[in-house]
């Protein structure tokens, strides 16, 4: 059986079943895909990595959460439809983005997404990376600048909580995350578990690949009664 999966119908795959999350990552199995005398129990896992870097040389970074998707043995007739949400700023062409698949312990380069094979096709949007995959594993995106103009996209999020060896005391917790859902979720699964608020709502800032440092200061609110303890004020 042969099945085919044309554009438009990539594009409104949205519009069909699928299995989704809120975290920003779907995957479709298009009609057809599995053979009506056949069951597959499929699974879908998320991981965001801890390192930025990807090569050795650090060229590339992360710039998605990587997707796991399965069984390895997976028989299907034509491939699957998988969505990534990525934090790369891609107004200007100043990034080089590659999908690539772990191999064991490494990562190996399948394709570059502005660039079609005969076993991968990908159409990268603002915000996300739709993907037609034919081989289950490990997926991700990765990015090398191309100039001091690249830019990621970071989710800025502030938390707070009582301190508990102060009555007087209020603790904050300032998270700098790629601005993905997933990367989000779990700064706030996290928080929600030691009994965090988020004192206001994320912000989106850039950030750039010309080497400098992220600094974070905070100050005085003094119409509030809240002052910040000393040699904590810059981060």
């Amino acid at each position: 059986q042969v099945c085919a999966m044309s554009v438009h119908d990539w594009l409104l795959a949205d519009q069909l079943p699928h299995a989704s999350f809120s975290a920003g990552i779907s995957l479709l199995v298009p009609h057809g895909g599995i053979a009506e005398d056949t069951t597959w129990e499929m699974y879908m896992s998320i991981n965001q990595e801890d390192s930025s870097t990807v090569s050795e040389d650090g060229a590339e970074i992360f710039l998605s959460p990587a997707v796991t998707y399965g069984p390895p043995g997976l028989d299907l007739s034509c491939p699957i439809a998988m969505t990534i949400a990525h934090c790369a700023e891609v107004a200007a062409d100043n990034w080089t983005i590659r999908l690539k698949r772990q191999i064991q312990d490494r990562w190996e380069e399948v394709m570059s997404v502005d660039e079609e094979t005969t076993s991968c096709y990908s159409l990268l949007e603002a915000q996300r990376c739709h993907l037609l995959l034919e081989q289950p594993g490990r997926y991700v995106l990765v990015g090398e600048t191309l100039n001091q103009e690249a830019a990621k996209r970071l989710r800025l999020a502030v938390f707070g909580s009582p301190d508990p060896s102060n009555s007087l005391g209020f603790t904050l917790r300032v998270y700098c995350v790629d601005d993905t859902p997933y990367a989000f979720q779990q700064v706030a699964v996290g928080e929600r578990s030691r009994g965090g608020r988020l004192l206001e709502e994320p912000k989106i800032m850039l950030f750039k690949g010309n080497a400098f440092s992220l600094q974070v200061s905070i100050q005085d609110v003094p119409r509030l009664l809240w002052s910040i303890k000393p040699f904590t004020t810059c981060q």
